[in-house]
């Protein structure tokens, strides 16, 4: 087993000391010891608490997370060796008055919001995070003081004491300041949101969260994440994880999303080969602009639906849902017709039965929804193949019996083409 010697003290505090140690294999590594403070109200739960810390930073196998190289539970000031921090966010922050730079800032902010959201899919809420327990280390920045973590949802949180609080001024959610029994998931959220604002603010939240000081695009992530009521922050680290990628996604970015989508479909066209997997995978990550699908997917051509329908029907199937989302809620009459004409071009394209049926239903309600007379003529021309083909008619009737509103605007015009007895029945329901 490898050997440590003490070359100094770093740090000392009320629950512990740093040492900064030398092994045997030549490596500086961080020594940290529990001291119990002579006045501290329950020496043995502090003692539980670190020898939690030393557990729950051993069970977490994460690159963001400090790890613990060994551990000496038996003595009576149990210790534990972890690797070398050259500093810490809060000491960087410190460093750098004018503030961090933007690309920076979040590059750090995105490794810590990786880290918390693997701690928290293992069960362990952190609760004390802040710039001072963001280390650096081997070139990046990992998450360490684990001593006011618990499990989610076990006996771990008999540790808490009921109104007890605790956490560092300015990071803490409210909740836990008054009583840490009452923290979870948005607890940590709170915490991390005040850390973004540190990062991009240059400035302690402990002042108070000033929204003006971070850039426009981040403001309302901040302020949700740090709400005082804790069901109005984001209820998980995804969640806010998503919301931060779509802020960084400036207007000019977008734009050059849809240029590159159109560069792509110009070398589908010149058969350039990988063009078409490398469009249908831009529009899969990009599934919540809807507008790129209402300004560029409206257009695309019938034969290259066919052709992506050709290399994976799946594909194809995902990218019409996130088109159908899209095209939800009110619209210029000029536009819903186009949206309407894109569908029908893809009925008439695509001959794939899981593809069609998911084109009926929206194609009726987006007629039925903005009374326009123009979609309800094209349904009716689409209807009426899938009346009459075997594949199709009895979904159509389910959708026609749903949808009662819809169906009445469009029956007389249905009825006036040639079709089943079943279809012509459910039209004429409630007549």
């Amino acid at each position: 087993m490898q050997k440590f010697s003490i070359t100094r003290l770093i740090n000392q505090g009320g629950q512990g000391r740093v040492y900064e140690v030398l092994g045997d294999d030549g490596v500086t590594y961080a020594l940290k010891v529990l001291s119990i403070a002579p006045d501290s109200p329950d020496p043995d739960e502090d003692r539980r608490r670190f020898e939690r810390e030393i557990s729950l930073m051993t069970m977490l196998d994460h690159p963001g997370i400090v790890k613990v190289i060994g551990a000496q539970m038996e003595s009576k000031e149990p210790a534990y060796i972890m690797p070398w921090a050259s500093h810490s966010l809060h000491q960087e922050i410190a460093d750098n008055p004018w503030g961090l730079e933007e690309v920076h800032a979040l590059g750090v902010f995105d490794a810590i919001l990786d880290a918390i959201e693997y701690a928290h899919s293992a069960n362990v809420l952190h609760r004390d995070l802040k710039p001072g327990n963001v280390l650096f280390i081997d070139g990046k920045y990992q998450v360490s003081d684990f001593g006011y973590s618990r499990r989610i949802n076990s006996d771990s949180a008999a540790l808490t004491r009921t109104n007890a609080g605790f956490g560092s001024e300015g990071y803490v959610a409210p909740e836990q300041w008054h009583n840490a029994k009452d923290a979870d998931v948005t607890a940590d959220v709170y915490s991390l949101g005040a850390l973004l604002y540190a990062l991009l603010a240059n400035a302690t939240p402990g002042a108070g969260i000033e929204p003006i000081k971070v850039p426009e695009r981040f403001r309302d992530v901040v302020v949700r994440a740090t709400s005082r009521d804790s069901k109005s922050r984001y209820l998980s680290i995804t969640e806010m994880k998503k919301a931060i990628a779509r802020r960084r996604t400036d207007i000019g970015e977008t734009e050059a999303v849809e240029k590159k989508a159109a560069r792509l479909l110009a070398e589908w066209k010149q058969s350039q080969p990988g063009a078409l997997a490398e469009l249908s995978a831009l529009l899969l990550a990009n599934r919540d602009d809807h507008e790129l699908y209402l300004n560029f997917v409206t257009t695309l051509p019938g034969e290259c639906m066919q052709s992506m329908a050709n290399t994976s029907v799946d594909t194809l199937a995902d990218v019409f849902g996130s088109y159908l989302s899209a095209i939800q809620g009110q619209h210029p009459w000029d536009s819903t017709d186009q949206y309407a004409l894109f569908i029908e071009r893809a009925w008439n394209w695509v001959d794939r039965t899981e593809v069609r049926l998911m084109l009926l239903q929206p194609l009726l309600l987006l007629g039925y929804n903005h009374n326009r007379y123009f979609v309800r003529d094209l349904f009716v021309r689409i209807g009426g193949k899938a009346a009459n083909d075997a594949q199709y008619v009895h979904s159509l009737i389910d959708i026609l019996d749903a949808n009662p509103g819809a169906r009445a605007f469009v029956r007389d015009a249905m009825l006036g083409t040639s079709l089943p007895p079943a279809v012509q029945q459910i039209l004429r329901q409630d007549a």
